[in-house]
């Protein structure tokens, strides 16, 4: 099998969206808040989210952690 270099391989030229796409991406653009970046810095740090009312306990069912008792602070 032969493959040709990147520099042999032929190159397109992307074209631009469809009117219709440009709108629809435009709408997207105004409707969410994209200024709000708490998600990101959150993801970043490596916060995914959290699930209400867990509870860790063992195979069994037993014991186990509930995270809401613990009272941590809660970034609103």
């Amino acid at each position: 099998m032969i493959q040709a270099d990147d520099a042999e391989a032929p190159h397109e030229v992307p074209k631009d969206a469809a009117a219709s796409v440009a709108a629809q991406n435009a709408a997207m653009l105004n409707a969410l808040p994209f200024a709000d970046t708490a998600d990101f810095d959150d993801a970043a740090r490596g916060f995914l989210g959290s699930i209400d009312h867990a509870k860790v306990v063992s195979a069994q069912g037993q014991g186990g952690l509930e995270p809401g008792a613990l009272q941590l602070p809660v970034r609103k």
